[in-house]
Parts: C-alpha cells; structure tokens; sequence
C-alpha cells in the first residue's frame, strides 16, 4: 500500500469514527455494537500510525519528505485526540491509553498532553489513575504524572510508593525542595526505609547541602 493511500486510509477511517461516534451523541443511546465498530477502527488507526512513526526513524528518506509526511500525520493524530476527548467516556481506557502512545511516537505531544490531562480529570478511581500515572511517565510526561501523583494523594492514598513517585518526579523536574518535604513526610510515616533514604541523599546533593547527604549515607550502610 503507497504511503498516499495508507494516510488517506487515517483519514477516512476518522471520518467513520465522527460519523459512529455522531450517531451514538444524537440517539443517546449506547449501542454495543457501535461501541466495537468504533474501537475496531481506532484499532485501524494505529495500525497505520505504527507505520508512520516507525518510518520517521528511517534515515533513507529525505528530511522534506519526511517533514511533509510528519504535518500530516500530525494533523490526523490531533483530530484522533479530539475525538478521544470529546468521547472518552464511551472508550476503553487501555485503547485510549494505546492510542496516546502512538500519537506521542508520532511526534505530536501537545495533543497527546491534552489527552492525558483529560484522562487525569476523569480518572476517580485508584486503578484509572495508576495505569494513567505510568503511562504518562513512560511518555515523558512528568509533570502530568505527578499531578496524577496529587491527586491520589488528595485522595487519602499516601501510600509509600505513591509518595516515593511524587518525590522521585519532583527530584527529575528539578524541584528538590519539594522532593525533600514529601521525603521528610514519607521518612516520618514509614520509617527510614532504603527507597526514600537513597533518593533523599541524592536531594541533599541537589540542594548542596552535603554533609546531610553524607549522614544519610552512612545510616543506608
């Protein structure tokens, strides 16, 4: 299949998905049916995005070429990620979250932010959140995890891992005072434990302040 007809393929299977998911806004009714249509074809989608981006890696082609090819991939990832935002309620969260991978592999981060900042807002459950936290960490998008990371932590769920993730982001963003306080918190709560005194020496060592960096080391040994 040429590379026209497979971005042509995106692009009538994104306006069958308006069209079904048009359909499924109108009647107010869930249709089943409907449902598996729609997410048959965002399966199809990604599909052909998979391609895309693996070609972006291949330096046989010329950087205009691929230049071209990348506008336009862009430009039918975002019309995915509004339709996933204005139906996220009817999607699968695992199909959404594949989807916010492929769209990030493509090169288009701005609406693979926007997803994942839809997903944190409507994600009230530990399990939506947690899977939603990690997949945007290994997208690279930190900050949008650790407000994840918040709002759990809003949420009354201050476990130890929650509370070493939140530190560990702020430590990576470069926000090493924050870091140190959800440290002294975590230390406070959980007791000196290998996890949070190793990250804790390294925020010491961020704030230049080297010889707690050392007593904490010598408590690790």
């Amino acid at each position: 299949m040429s590379l026209e007809k497979m971005l042509s393929d995106i692009e009538n299977a994104l306006n069958q998905l308006q069209k079904n998911m048009s359909v499924i806004h109108s009647s107010n009714v869930i249709d089943r049916k409907l449902i598996r249509k729609i997410e048959n074809l965002i399966e199809r989608l990604l599909r052909n995005l998979r391609f895309f981006s693996a070609m972006f890696l291949n330096y046989r082609y010329g950087p205009n070429f691929l230049s071209q090819i990348r506008n336009k991939t862009c430009s039918l990832c975002n019309r995915l990620g509004q339709l996933i935002i204005k139906n996220i309620a009817l999607l699968r969260r695992d199909l959404i979250l594949r989807s916010v991978k492929e769209i990030v592999n493509c090169g288009c981060l701005k609406t693979a932010e926007k997803v994942f900042n839809m997903l944190i807002d409507n994600s009230e459950n530990f399990s939506g959140l947690a899977d939603t936290i990690d997949n945007a960490i290994e997208c690279g998008f930190l900050d949008i995890a650790l407000r994840g990371l918040v709002k759990l932590a809003d949420k009354g769920l201050s476990f130890k891992e929650i509370m070493y993730n939140r530190a560990l982001i702020c430590y990576l963003m470069g926000r090493d005072k924050e870091a140190l306080q959800i440290l002294q918190d975590a230390v406070k709560k959980y007791g000196e434990q290998r996890q949070f005194l190793g990250l804790l020496s390294a925020v010491y060592i961020g704030l230049g302040l080297f010889d707690q960096a050392k007593k904490i080391l010598e408590r690790i040994r």
